[in-house]
């Protein structure tokens, strides 16, 4: 098979699954809670069956492209990564609360989509770890990040999708990670954002008497 016909293939069956995961993910506050896990297995999985194996599209990218699509893929790796990172940190802050439990579930998604590409042309992402932003006080405050977490999310993917318009198979799962942020992971902090501040339990903070 072409890298034309792979990429085309890996295109319509891993975007059409991202994003139907992700929008699975951002589900109303009444799905059960075994459901996200669920469905990030399922992805997890789909994902890796249906792109083409590490390194067959790798060999046809031509060689000034390579430095250029690796920025592309290791950036969007940094901001998902980041994202989902801050998210753990409010659930680990302020305990299991929606929208972060799905949300945080639903960036893993992310990751592993991209994860999934940087395999198949052979970019090296082990080094990025963030450590995402500091958990704030109460979830009002906490879905304020997630809000801007998300504005930078849509903003970086309109900057990086007209650098790979050669790559359908990228720029499909690109628009979906983006589809994603706007559609579903932004209404969700906005509207918890305007929710009253309720303070955070100190669960993880207690201090023991001497």
């Amino acid at each position: 098979m072409t890298r034309s016909r792979a990429a085309a293939v890996s295109a319509a069956a891993l975007g059409a699954l991202v994003l139907g995961a992700l929008t699975g993910a951002c589900s109303s506050d009444e799905t059960a809670e075994g459901s996200t896990s669920t469905t990030r297995s399922t992805v997890t999985s789909m994902v890796t069956t249906s792109a083409p194996a590490a390194g067959s599209a790798s060999t046809d990218v031509p060689a000034d492209g390579r430095a250029e699509l690796a920025a592309v893929l290791r950036r969007a790796v940094e901001e998902e990564r980041g994202a989902e990172a801050t998210y753990r940190n409010v659930i680990a802050e302020l305990g299991e609360i929606r929208p972060f439990t799905n949300i945080a579930d639903s960036e893993a998604t992310h990751v592993a989509a991209l994860e999934q590409l940087t395999s198949t042309y052979d970019v090296d992402v082990a080094d990025i770890a963030p450590t995402g932003a500091p958990a704030p006080a109460t979830k009002s405050e906490a879905c304020a990040v997630g809000v801007a977490a998300e504005l930078a999310d849509i903003a970086l993917y309109d900057e990086l999708l007209p650098q790979v318009t050669a790559y359908a198979d990228v720029t499909q799962v690109l628009q979906n990670l983006r589809a994603a942020s706007q559609d579903e992971h932004l209404p969700a902090f906005e509207l918890c954002a305007a929710e009253p501040s309720v303070p955070s339990k100190p669960h993880s903070r207690q201090e023991v008497g001497s």
